[in-house]
C-alpha cells in the first residue's frame, strides 16, 4: 500500500488536535500516525496531589471548566517511565506542588525530563518555598532557567525568594502571579547591576503586596518592554507605581475592579503613551445594575481616550428570570464627548452554567438596553459569553 506523505499526514491531525477522541483514534490506526497525534495529545498536562478530592472550593475554582487534561503525579511519572519519548511532546504544564514526600521524586524526575516546555504553571496550594525539598526546588529552578520556557505562573505560593522573581523578570516573555507573596529576605542586586528585563506580559491578580514592592523596587530589573499589564486594583500605590515606571512601553492594561464599589484610583493610567486597550473586569454577582463607582471611572478613562474599552461584567444567574435596571446618562456632556473616539466592548459573563438559556436572554438584551441608556452617543458593542473559563485556562503561554 502507497504511504501517505507525511506533511498530509500531520495536516490531518492537526485539524483533530482539540478532538482528544479522534486523535486517540488516529494514534492507534498506523505508525506514520502515530507520533504526530501523540504530540498533540501530550502537549498539555496538569499533574496533580494523589488527594486532589479534598481541594477546596477556591483551590478547584482556579481550574473549574479546564479542558487540560489531568492526572495524578505518580500516574505521569509511571507513564513518562513506561514511554520515555513522550516527555518531549510536553509543551504546557501545570503541576500543584506535592504534600507528601512520595510524590517529590516522581515529580522531580517529570521536570527533568520534560525539556522542551514553553508555558509552566506551578499551582502551590499555600505552600511555602522554603517548605520546597531541596531536590525539587533545584528542579524548578532549571525548568524556570529553560530556553525553551515562554511563559511561568504562580498560584497560592507564599515566600517565593526575591532572586527567583527577578531572574524570571529577565529571562521570560510572560510572567504572572495569583495570591502569592515573596520572601522576606535582603535579596537586591545592586540597581547598576541588574539587566533590563525582557518580560513583554505581567500579570499580578491578588497577591500580598510584598510581590509587587520586589517588582517596583528600585532594585528590580527595568521594565523595559512590558507591553501588556494586568492588574489587581486593591494595591492601587503599588499599582500607580507599576504603570509610572512601564509608561513608555505599555499597550494593553487589564485591571480587575472587584466589584467597583469605588471609582479606581489610578491618576498614573494617563502617563501611559501608547495606550491601545483598556480592559476592566467587574464583579456584579446577583446585582442588576451599575455599581457605584462606575460612572466616575469611565468619566476619569476620558482623560486616557484609549482607542478600546473593554468592560467585562462576571454575574450570577438569579433564582428567576429578572433584568438589568435601567439608568439615564451617568456621564455629564463633555466627559462623554472625550470617549466619542472610543469603542466601548461591553461583555456580559455568566459564572453559573447555562441551565436558563431563555432567562438569559431576556437578562442580556436588558444589560445592552441599560447600557445605551446609561452611555448616550458612545461606540457600543455586545458580547454575552454562557461559559465560565478558568482563570490557569486564561493565562497565555
Amino acid at each position: 500500500m502507497t504511504s501517505i506523505p507525511h506533511e498530509l499526514v500531520a495536516s490531518i491531525v492537526d485539524e483533530l488536535q482539540h478532538d482528544r477522541g479522534s486523535l486517540k483514534s488516529c494514534s492507534t490506526v498506523s505508525s506514520s500516525f502515530c507520533p504526530p497525534s501523540q504530540r498533540h495529545l501530550f502537549r498539555s498536562m496538569w499533574l496533580h496531589r494523589e488527594n486532589w478530592k479534598h481541594y477546596t472550593p477556591t483551590q478547584r475554582a482556579l481550574q473549574a471548566g479546564n479542558s487540560v487534561p489531568s492526572g495524578t503525579i505518580k500516574g505521569a511519572f509511571n507513564l513518562l517511565s513506561e514511554s520515555p519519548h513522550l516527555a518531549a511532546y510536553v509543551r504546557d504544564l501545570t503541576v500543584d506542588l506535592p504534600d507528601s514526600a512520595d510524590e517529590d521524586a516522581p515529580l522531580e524526575h517529570i521536570l527533568r525530563t520534560a525539556a522542551n516546555l514553553e508555558r509552566f504553571v506551578v499551582f502551590g496550594l499555600a505552600a511555602r518555598w522554603m517548605e520546597i525539598p531541596p531536590v525539587l526546588e533545584s528542579a524548578l529552578l532549571d525548568v524556570f532557567a529553560r530556553p525553551t520556557l515562554n511563559g511561568l505562573h504562580f498560584l497560592h505560593l507564599h515566600g517565593i525568594p526575591t532572586r527567583v522573581i527577578h531572574r524570571a523578570l529577565t529571562s521570560l516573555k510572560v510572567l504572572s502571579f495569583y495570591n502569592t507573596s515573596a520572601a522576606p529576605d535582603q535579596y537586591d542586586e545592586p540597581a547598576s547591576q541588574a539587566s533590563p528585563a525582557s518580560v513583554e506580559e505581567l500579570i499580578l491578580c491578588r497577591n500580598m503586596s510584598t510581590t509587587h514592592m520586589r517588582i517596583v523596587s528600585a532594585n528590580a530589573p527595568p521594565l523595559a518592554q512590558l507591553r501588556r499589564l494586568f492588574l489587581w486594583s486593591g494595591v492601587d500605590n503599588l499599582a500607580n507605581r507599576l504603570l509610572t515606571l512601564s509608561a513608555e512601553t505599555l499597550e494593553h492594561i487589564e485591571i480587575d475592579c472587584g466589584a467597583l464599589e469605588s471609582p479606581l484610583n489610578l491618576p498614573a493610567l494617563i502617563s501611559v503613551k501608547k495606550i491601545q486597550t483598556v480592559k476592566l473586569h467587574i464583579s456584579c454577582g446577583l446585582a442588576r445594575w451599575l455599581p457605584p463607582g462606575f460612572a466616575r471611572t469611565i468619566a476619569d478613562l476620558g482623560s486616557v481616550q484609549p482607542p478600546t474599552l473593554h468592560l467585562v461584567f462576571s454575574v450570577q444567574d438569579g433564582i428567576s428570570s429578572d433584568e438589568w435596571i435601567l439608568e439615564g446618562p451617568i456621564l455629564h456632556e463633555e466627559e462623554g464627548e472625550s470617549l466619542k473616539t472610543t469603542t466601548i466592548h461591553c461583555q456580559f459573563a455568566f459564572l453559573d452554567p447555562p441551565h436558563k438559556v431563555s432567562d438569559r436572554k431576556g437578562l442580556f438584551e436588558s444589560f445592552c438596553a441599560g447600557m445605551r441608556a446609561a452611555l448616550p452617543g458612545l461606540k457600543l458593542e455586545f458580547e454575552r459569553v454562557d461559559r465560565r473559563i478558568s482563570y490557569v485556562g486564561r493565562l497565555p503561554l
